[in-house]
């Protein structure tokens, strides 16, 4: 007996044959291939500006506000519980002089544990950002009394810095991460 679970109802489907069997194994397997192209063909926005472009999924709330030199986009909130912190993407356009990537993400890892508590480097490497000079790090802390995680991003172009950071509580990172990371990866630095 097949039991299928449609909104509010419960149904009982009878298995009598090794037919209608098989017709319920490839029914089933088709309502898994349906359910996983749906969430692969996510569909997005894109937010273009003179300085950048970007995409980010549809569901994702643009805060107002987005110019040349910055934007936050948040995620909605998380089903069924409790969502005491929004995670979001966010970018800043900061003008520098003298610093590459990798000088500019030291100068951060100096200020940022002034600002977060038990600031904890996870990454720090050389990015790859369509050929720019680009680094990233991943670090972790207590801010606003929570345990956060964040990725950052750092993008030069001339005497420019692309900052992309994502936040996020630290126990959520990795459910967020491969969608961050596309959204990332779609940044275009004009």
């Amino acid at each position: 007996m097949l039991v299928v679970l449609t909104g509010f109802t419960t149904r009982f489907f009878p298995l009598t044959s090794s037919l209608n069997s098989i017709t319920m194994k490839l029914l089933i397997s088709l309502l898994f291939v349906l359910c996983a192209v749906g969430a692969a063909a996510q569909q997005t926005t894109t937010l273009s500006k003179a300085t950048y472009s970007f995409k980010y999924p549809s569901d994702w709330f643009l805060e107002p506000g987005a110019d040349a030199k910055t934007f936050t986009v948040k995620a909605p909130a998380d089903s069924g519980l409790i969502d005491n912190f929004v995670e979001n993407l966010n970018m800043v356009i900061n003008d520098v002089t003298g610093y590459d990537a990798k000088q500019y993400a030291g100068f951060s890892k100096g200020y940022l544990p002034q600002k977060i508590k038990q600031f904890t480097v996870l990454e720090d490497k050389k990015g790859n950002f369509a050929g720019k000079d680009s680094w990233y790090m991943v670090f972790k802390g207590i801010q606003f009394g929570k345990k956060l995680q964040w990725k950052q991003y750092y993008i030069m172009k001339g005497s420019k810095v692309h900052i992309l950071t994502f936040t996020c509580e630290a126990s959520r990172y990795r459910q967020y991460i491969k969608t961050v990371d596309a959204m990332m990866a779609s940044y275009v630095v004009k």
